[in-house]
């Protein structure tokens, strides 16, 4: 019997601390961090998870199919129990774009679609384009009071083989739509069968081709969620200097629900996991390593990975030349934020800059006018 524990008591990995009751099954704390639940408790402790996840509003979905008319609907629908799918606004539209070629003309879809060595983000049997992000991105501009202007240019900062844009141009076909991609063979395609539209191949670091305020709006879905630190404000001082002033920058990327949304994923390690918690509540900005040397599309790793920052990190990097005019927790399939940005005018932004970098300027100006 060991005289300093008579009782026989668990001990933790800590030989000074006991467990009270050897009624109780001792669990280490290497037990604990495996258990994804204990783990869940801890992120939701620390970190703002989102509890209620907003819908978007089919705004853009709902304009493309105004197209048809009632017996057009009638007949996809038929169609789609005799393929014995779902019903929704988004098979309407891709199984009547497939199957009824004077509806696809109506709604001014298109079906071609990339082979499998071209990169694109979905797939799919009846695809014809990113219906969900164009209804996340038409949703939350029409709540504040945003729309596609006809002949206005607009951008889809890494927009592959332009699956965004296809959907975009059917909601918008006034609009004129332009899209840069790094990945030179995903571009090639994008020219060559979506008509109407302006892709050109960027480099993996600023400065883009466009002009300076060339562009009224830019979209970026899962673009920020990749970048590192340097290189995410650098290409955030990109769009500013592509978008016009007053103009809009709409993005999504990894932010607090994130880390719980992964963590519900076996494929992510409880250890990786409490390694990005620690790292959000420490510094709210963390990256992780996911590719060494090169990406699989054959791009370079260097600062590019997976990324997640909070609110905090955007208000206290981007506040002098942009002002967040909305932000939706997790409102990406569960999963990334939602962010729009509007660009400050040059002349306010200047005026910020000024008050924010140079107080002590201000107080030496005081100063001196009163000793005269």
């Amino acid at each position: 019997m060991n005289p300093r524990n008579p009782y026989r008591h668990e001990i933790s990995f800590d030989q000074h601390v006991w467990l009270p009751s050897t009624s109780q099954n001792y669990r280490s704390i290497v037990d604990l961090i495996e258990d994804r639940d204990f783990v869940e408790k801890l992120i939701k402790s620390r970190l703002e998870v989102a509890l209620h996840i907003t819908e978007h509003s089919p705004v853009a979905s709902n304009k493309i199919l105004s197209a048809l008319s009632e017996t057009d609907i009638a007949k996809v629908r038929k169609k789609i129990a005799d393929l014995g799918d779902v019903e929704t606004r988004h098979s309407l539209i891709s199984i009547g774009s497939h199957h009824f070629p004077e509806m696809r003309g109506k709604m001014q879809t298109t079906t071609a679609n990339p082979p499998d060595h071209i990169h694109r983000m979905q797939r799919g049997q009846w695809y014809i384009g990113d219906l969900y992000s164009a209804d996340m991105v038409g949703s939350s501009l029409a709540n504040l009071g945003i729309s596609f202007a006809p002949r206005a240019n607009y951008l889809d900062f890494g927009c592959s083989s332009g699956s965004l844009i296809r959907a975009l141009k059917a909601f918008s076909p006034e609009s004129v739509f332009h899209g840069v991609d790094p990945i030179v063979s995903s571009i090639e395609w994008a020219q060559r069968h979506i008509p109407g539209s302006h892709f050109s191949v960027s480099d993996t670091v600023p400065p883009l081709k466009h002009e300076a305020g060339s562009f009224q709006g830019v979209t970026a879905i899962s673009i920020w969620s990749h970048l590192g630190e340097n290189e995410a404000l650098a290409w955030f001082d990109e769009m500013h200097r592509v978008i016009e002033d007053g103009g809009w920058l709409f993005f999504t990327t990894h932010g607090d629900s994130a880390i719980s949304y992964f963590n519900r994923d076996p494929a992510h390690s409880t250890r990786r996991i409490l390694a990005l918690l620690e790292g959000l509540i420490n510094n709210d900005y963390v990256f992780e390593e996911v590719y060494l040397g090169k990406s699989p599309e054959g791009l370079s790793a260097t600062g590019y990975g997976n990324a997640y920052f909070r609110r905090s990190w955007v208000e206290r990097n981007l506040s002098k030349k942009w002002e967040i005019v909305h932000f939706g927790a997790a409102e990406n399939q569960g999963n990334q934020d939602v962010y729009v940005l509007k660009k400050l005018p040059s002349t306010l932004t200047s005026q910020i800059s000024s008050m924010v970098t140079s107080p002590l300027r201000r107080v030496w100006r005081k100063k001196t006018k009163l000793s005269k």
